[in-house]
């Protein structure tokens, strides 16, 4: 008989002890097969634990204080607990000497007693218990309940590796690389948990990839470290699914960055009642980060987290409370908890409580000395507050060298706002000439406005708008470019209006008419400007009918119809409607854009011929106009539109001003007039405008007395192209189709001539054939040499097809390359 039928032998003769002769040792041992085999704790495996408990079985009786600790299979009861453990114990069992320590360690029902734990643990231990051994090394270590002693520790983490490879290891690997009982040796911890990984246990599995990670005790792979943190995660480690969380929240370089991923992270994490991981979770859920808003949701993560004693989930939940975020408001609440964090030494609850307490009393000491302490520990806010409390004048101040001094505080912590306001403590006509302030100016300047400050951007881009500020000219102009372009989305309104022109021009940035939109309302507003109001006006509609615009300059009678019925949904639509009115509002002013881009949006969105008074009087003042970009670029949109049977006149325009003004927001128009040109009848691509010759980076503009059909196509393809590459369309669909195009030309062209070649070489081959035969030939003979010759010439022919065709779709695969790519610069 194996090992495997005598144990199923023995499960049979126990469960008829058990069940008929009542037998205590065999009833623990069925009722413990029986929850092991269910997972659970059933009426029948409880009766069973109890009646052999109450006959005095020591492992029974642990079993049912078990039971009642957790609540399985029975209501939960802490004293029967308890009194079950404390009967086990006096029978021997070493399970129940734990858990008689985990209560007196942490005072669950019974009052804490680190000292007793010791006893009941040190009792286990001594009998080669590895769990009890390691919680009493652990004692050893903080010197809870025993005298300190690391080196008894380390001798007990030692033996319970010998007992339990797993935990052991990973136990004694902490110890060392803590330096417990011996010299800190990161290269040694790295080994003992290589080994509990080996043994498979997860948080030495956890603990490798943290030191792989960060390179400690061993060559940095930051690779294989992500990849044994997640599979710690992926088994239960809570402390790897924080980690993971962040890598995602982040984006590193093993994580792509993924707020969704990063939440679901946490909230497994918070699932276990890791602390940290529930503040993080509730975070998400106030903010709405990588899932749904949900208050209540937050509400209860903080509250979770603060009955752990975290710090920062109490100054959380003290925040619910002030603000009502997911529970009724409760300031008394509020106050409670937030005294609460204080006294654990909570920065962050030093500058609320102050501000609680600063709302009864603007010079409250207690306030003020709170916010100074939390200033010294580094909470950038406390200092931030400090130095604007200095700086202004009040019963107190103002004291500018106290102000500096605070300022200076938040500054090191990476706070923009401080770096700013140093700088203009600093910025004095008595530091003008001092050296080294002005040094220090630029670099608080510069990093204030990288770290988002819209004034100290706008600041940094007036520096570089001076080319000879870098060492060379595009080196200027790029970083003026990069700091107006913070500075306005900070909401200065010179650098909204600076910014807007250019997204909407396309001037040294991508064309973005939405970022252009936006910008022109916002500077609008802030400086009363209507000229900008009429841009903004204008650039809304463009949005608004987008198809329609894009439609311009391309000839399609086929479209009418569709252009017909988007004209009119346009014009029901509201938004439309108002930026119209708006527009002729202006106009009626007589402020000069409004007057200029009335007409267009007449033509363009009305589908108006511009004969009637009014138009000819807005034509009249355009054409008054001194040369401008505004004025060419409507003059050329008009010319396409009006005159969409003769685009040379609308390309000269929009080409001019392409040239000269660096306005890259036509080029989509422009390579729809061309697409025009080259579907259009012969008459009208008899017409000199320039074209494009050659390809890739090696563009050159022609001007041709016969242009070809070939040449209008390859015109077309560049400006799709220069038109997906500056931003202007989101899809290089229309580059790959008119480039598409072009290459069918070409092919055509090229089947065409060697089909001539090749019909013009059978009656020659024919002829060849005849004078070089050895004799006179019937007429059978030579109808089949013909029939040969032509049959081969097919076959020629045939071969030339699939051969342009090959090529044509290698040419066609290198396009998509080019566009694929140029598609994924734009989204970097």
């Amino acid at each position: 008989m194996d090992d495997k039928e005598r144990n199923f032998y023995d499960k049979i003769k126990d469960a008829v002890s058990a069940y008929v002769l009542h037998d205590p040792n065999a009833q623990a041992a069925t009722a413990f097969d029986r929850e092991k085999r269910m997972k659970s704790v059933d009426d029948k495996t409880l009766s069973m634990f109890r009646e052999s408990a109450e006959a005095g079985h020591p492992f029974s009786c642990f079993n049912l204080g078990r039971c009642y600790e957790t609540g399985s299979g029975v209501e939960k009861d802490l004293e029967q607990a308890y009194e079950w453990y404390r009967k086990a114990a006096a029978g021997g069992d070493v399970n129940a000497w734990l858990a008689l320590a985990k209560m007196f360690d942490t005072g669950t029902y019974v009052e804490r007693d680190p000292k007793e734990a010791a006893m009941w643990l040190s009792r286990a231990a001594n009998k080669e218990h590895p769990i009890a051994m390691i919680g009493m090394g652990q004692k050893y270590t903080r010197g809870d309940g025993v005298e300190r002693d690391h080196e008894k520790a380390l001798e007990l983490f030692i033996e319970a590796r010998k007992l339990a490879p797993g935990i052991g290891s990973y136990i004694l690997g902490e110890a060392i690389g803590d330096g417990i009982g011996c010299k800190k040796d990161y290269a040694e911890a790295v080994k003992l948990f290589e080994e509990a990984h080996e043994h498979k246990f997860a948080l030495g599995t956890y603990n490798l990839g943290m030191m792989l990670e960060m390179g400690l005790g061993c060559e940095k792979d930051e690779k294989r470290g992500f990849e044994l943190i997640k599979q710690a995660a992926d088994e239960g480690v809570a402390e790897a699914m924080y980690r993971i969380a962040f890598h995602y929240r982040e984006g590193t370089s093993q994580a792509p960055k993924d707020e969704k991923i990063a939440f679901e992270y946490f909230k497994k994490a918070a699932d276990k009642d890791f602390p940290p991981a529930l503040v993080e979770a509730g975070l998400c859920y106030e903010n709405g980060v990588g899932t749904e808003m949900n208050k209540e949701a937050a509400f209860k993560c903080y509250e979770k987290g603060a009955q752990f004693g975290l710090h920062t989930a109490i100054v959380c939940l003290g925040v619910c409370y002030r603000s009502g975020i997911g529970c009724e408001a409760d300031e008394e609440k509020a106050l409670e908890l937030m005294e609460d964090a204080v006294a654990l030494g909570n920065t962050r609850a030093y500058h609320l409580m102050a501000s609680f307490l600063f709302e009864e009393d603007p010079y409250d000491e207690r306030a003020m000395n709170l916010e100074m302490v939390a200033a010294k520990a580094g909470f950038a806010r406390s200092s931030m507050f400090l130095g604007g409390f200095f700086v202004q004048k009040s019963d107190m101040g103002p004291d500018p060298e106290r102000a500096e001094h605070y300022f200076r505080l938040a500054a090191r912590e990476g706070d923009g706002t401080a770096m700013f306001e140093l700088a203009e403590i600093l910025d004095t006509e008595e530091n003008k000439d001092n050296e080294k302030v002005q040094k220090e100016l630029s670099v608080l300047y510069a990093a204030s406005a990288d770290a988002g400050h819209p004034l100290a951007a706008y600041k940094m881009a007036l520096k570089y708008k001076d080319p000879s500020s870098c060492a060379t000219p595009e080196e200027a102009e790029m970083n003026e470019t990069h700091y107006m372009c913070i500075a306005a989305s900070g909401g200065i309104p010179d650098a909204a209006k600076e910014i807007g022109e250019r997204s909407f021009w396309g001037d040294n940035m991508r064309v973005s008419i939405p970022s252009a939109c936006a910008l022109f309302r916002l500077a609008a507003e802030d400086l009363g400007d209507s000229g900008l109001m009429a841009k903004y006006a204008f650039t809304r509609a463009i949005i608004l009918g987008d198809w329609l615009y894009k439609q311009t300059g391309f000839l399609n009678k086929t479209m009418l119809p569709a252009a017909e019925a988007e004209r009119k949904k346009l014009q029901e639509n509201k938004d439309f409607a108002e930026v119209v009115q708006t527009l002729n509002d202006l106009a009626a002013e007589n402020v000069p854009e409004a007057r200029m881009f009335r007409p267009l949006i007449k033509a363009l969105f009305f589908g108006s011929d511009l004969s009637s008074e009014e138009d000819v009087s807005d034509l009249a003042f355009i054409l008054a106009q001194p040369d401008s970009r505004e004025k060419r670029y409507v003059k050329g949109l008009i010319a396409a539109v009006i005159h969409q049977d003769q685009p040379k006149e609308a390309i000269d325009i929009l080409s001019g001003a392409r040239e000269h003004f660096r306005i890259r927001n036509v080029n989509y128009i422009l390579g729809n007039l061309y697409e025009t040109l080259a579907k259009g009848p012969r008459k009208m691509r008899k017409t000199d405008v320039p074209v494009v010759s050659g390809s890739g980076t090696k563009w050159t503009w022609l001007r041709k007395k016969k242009n070809t059909k070939e040449d209008y196509l390859r015109s077309a393809s560049f400006y799709y192209l220069q038109a997906f590459s500056d931003g202007e369309s989101k899809s290089a669909a229309m580059y790959d189709f008119s480039a598409d195009q072009l290459l069918e030309d070409v092919k055509q062209r090229c089947l065409t001539a060697s089909g001539l070649i090749l019909l013009f070489s059978i009656p020659m081959l024919y002829l060849l054939f005849l004078v070089n035969s050895e004799g006179p030939m019937t007429s059978q003979e030579k109808w089949d040499l013909l029939f040969k010759i032509i049959g081969i010439v097919f076959l020629v022919y045939l071969g030339l097809f699939l051969l342009y065709e090959a090529l044509i779709g290698v040419k066609k695969m290198s396009f998509r390359k080019k566009s694929g790519k140029m598609k994924k610069e734009m989204k970097k």
